[in-house]
């Protein structure tokens, strides 16, 4: 049985607080008029390869689970294949799809494995491998958490799905201060060694926290070589913030296993100001056809610009992307302003008006 860690609300170096659903807290008090609720949010579409690569009928799937989450949530997801999930329950998913709601790790561990479905090279460590690093040291998490042929009944098929310090690409999954997810990973590009650390709330403090933990001197120099180079990838922080770091950093695990020119800039190109939403619904879809469709990040096979941006703080502009009731896609026409440089069609979406 897994632990499951809820994320609550946080508070980061940039000013970036929640809206807790109890309301206790006078500071959130004061904050709620800049959250908006997820029954408040209204339906609308852009052409971001996220919601490009969700079809009508996976939108239609995604948003009846989430209905039944609220009559059974106990239950486990039933996927569009018919079985069900091995890891995630109905209220993990629902957590997942609402606006402003945190996610548990079991959500983080079922895209990660569904991730390596697809991408065998890329081995993710558990969940609690950066807890036990942190608390137990590394021989321990080692040991615990990294295939080794000398183990005894070394392989098994628990054993044979862990990484090893020769393996090219290693996700690491980090849970901080019981509220925060952000992304590591190891990778291995030629002869170079790279560190690839992503927090969507570009926190200074919690970087320098984590790439000394990760440092030299307290692994092992088979895992971080003294050549071993670190790359902070940044990405938009935006606001109001809506707990969506666990989403976000899928979507950083996946560019930053897969992308063939590693920069700070490699994530910028998946930003948008509804990436909260956006990266929510990607995820769903991957968990409830239990299949990786690499479609939305073949564009990281060019290297990215390495014109910094002007400023790390955005505007979040939050929408839904299926309407509450009723099957309402086939009624949406014309053109909708997300943003002021952006404009986009529902025409352009393939399957839209079929």
């Amino acid at each position: 049985m897994r632990n499951k860690r809820t994320v609550q609300k946080r508070t980061s170096s940039v000013s970036t607080n929640h809206h807790s659903k109890t309301g206790n807290n006078q500071h959130n008090k004061n904050i709620k008029k800049h959250i908006t609720s997820h029954k408040s949010l209204q339906p609308k579409y852009s052409c971001h390869p996220f919601e490009i690569a969700i079809s009508r009928d996976q939108r239609k799937y995604i948003h009846s689970t989430y209905t039944a989450a609220t009559l059974n949530p106990q239950s486990r997801i039933v996927l569009t294949n018919g079985t069900l999930s091995h890891h995630a329950s109905n209220k993990s998913f629902a957590d997942l799809i609402k606006y402003n709601s945190p996610i548990d790790d079991s959500i983080i561990f079922t895209y990660l494995t569904i991730l390596r479905k697809h991408y065998p090279d890329i081995y993710p460590l558990d969940t609690n491998f950066h807890r036990d690093l942190r608390i137990h040291g590394w021989n321990h998490a080692y040991t615990t958490y990294f295939y080794n042929e000398q183990r005894p009944r070394g392989r098994t098929q628990r054993n044979i799905l862990k990484p090893t310090l020769n393996s090219s690409s290693i996700i690491i999954p980090i849970h901080i201060y019981n509220s925060h997810w952000i992304m590591l990973c190891q990778r291995v590009i030629g002869q170079q060694t790279f560190f690839l650390y992503a927090d969507d709330l570009n926190s200074k403090n919690t970087e320098g926290s984590i790439k000394s933990q990760y440092s030299n001197n307290l692994t092992d120099s088979s895992f971080h070589l003294p050549d071993s180079i670190w790359i902070n990838c940044l990405s938009f922080t935006y606001h109001p913030h809506s707990n969506e770091c666990g989403p976000r950093s899928l979507i950083a695990a996946t560019v930053l296993g897969l992308h063939p020119f590693p920069s700070p800039h490699i994530l910028l190109p998946y930003m948008h100001p509804n990436i909260a939403q956006l990266s929510r619904w990607w995820v769903a879809k991957c968990i409830i056809t239990d299949i990786f469709d690499p479609a939305p990040f073949n564009s990281s096979s060019t290297p990215p610009t390495n014109d910094p941006p002007t400023s790390l703080l955005q505007e979040a502009a939050p929408y839904d992307l299926y309407p509450e009731e009723g099957d309402q896609l086939s009624q949406h026409t014309g053109t909708l302003s997300f943003s002021d440089t952006t404009q986009d069609t529902y025409s352009q979406i393939p399957g839209l008006n079929t």
